[in-house]
This record gives structure tokens, sequence and C-alpha cells, in this order.
């Protein structure tokens, strides 16, 4: 009889640790993450005519008043691939795009438009990842005049936001100014 016991206890075991270990192989794995086309640009009101002209943004433009006087806004655009390379589903949440300065103090902190492989544009707070899969997506915003400054002290710029179980994700995008 005490063999019986010993045996059912230990195929209970052995039950529980196959899920629990299944669970663990199956989830193990990284997100990887590469970031490409990065274009920061300044848009000017033509004095001319009515329109926008767009330049690439320097770190001088907010000293130089003139130009600071027709700064219409600042636009980012780049374009990110990310692969999930565990077996289950993941995702994330509160996704921002942020820059930061050499301490890695947050400047400015954007929730970039998004638009996705098929051309949609998605919701960019949340960002799906499917097991063995590559997501795509094309982010851009705007930033205002009152912020150009902040820009120019900023040295490189990050994607930050929450896994499940508020893991926070942090991957650099880009670094500014090389």
């Amino acid at each position: 009889m005490a063999d019986a016991i010993i045996t059912g206890v230990f195929a209970l075991l052995g039950a529980a640790v196959g899920l629990v270990g299944e669970r663990l192989v199956r989830s193990k794995g990284a997100l990887l993450f590469r970031s490409s086309g990065w274009y920061l640009s300044c848009a000017f009101k033509n004095v001319d005519s009515e329109g926008t002209h767009y330049v690439p943004f320097d770190r001088s433009i907010p000293t130089r008043e003139r130009l600071m006087e027709r700064a219409d806004h600042a636009t980012y655009d780049c374009d990110i691939k990310m692969f999930n390379e565990k077996e289950i589903d993941t995702g994330l949440r509160d996704v921002a795009v942020v820059f930061v300065d050499n301490s890695g103090t947050e400047l400015i902190r954007s929730v970039p438009q998004t638009v996705d492989s098929r051309n949609f544009v998605v919701d960019p707070d949340v960002i799906n990842l499917p097991a063995r899969q590559w997501v795509y997506g094309q982010y851009h915003d705007v930033i205002q005049p009152d912020e150009f400054e902040a820009l120019a002290r900023s040295t490189k710029v990050e994607l930050r936001a929450f896994l499940p179980g508020d893991k926070p994700f942090v991957r650099e995008i880009r670094k500014l100014w090389e």
C-alpha cells in the first residue's frame, strides 16, 4: 500500500513538473529589436508663399532666433521591427518614444502614431507580438517648437513600454548628433 502511495505522489509530482517545465521552456526567448530609417526634420513656414519647408533638425536651430520665428514643428520618423523568440504570444503596452540626455533623464515623451505592415494606423499604445513572428511598424510624431531646446539637449532616443507583469521594456532607437 505504501508503494502505491509513493508511486501516486511521484506521478503527480512528475505531471506538475512537466506542466511547469513546458511553460518555462515555451516562455524562454528574447524580444529582438531593430530600428532603421531614423529621420528628424524641422518644418518652417515659407516666407514667400503659403506652405511648409522641411529641413533636417539641427542642434543649433533653437539658438537661431530668425529660424525659431518661422519654425512650425519638428517631426520624427523611424521603422521598427520586433521578433518574439518565445513560443507564446506576448505584447507591449504604454508604448512611447522617449528622448533622453546623457544621464538617462527623460526630456521628451511622445506617443507615436504607428502604421503597421498593412498600412493601417494602429493603436500606438499597444503592440501585440505573436510567437515566433516579426512585427513591423513605422513610428512618427510631431514635436512642438517649445520642446526644441530639450530636443537639442537629448543624446539618444528610446522605445519604452511594459511587458505583461509590468516588466519594463527599454530599447535604444538611435543615438543623436553623431
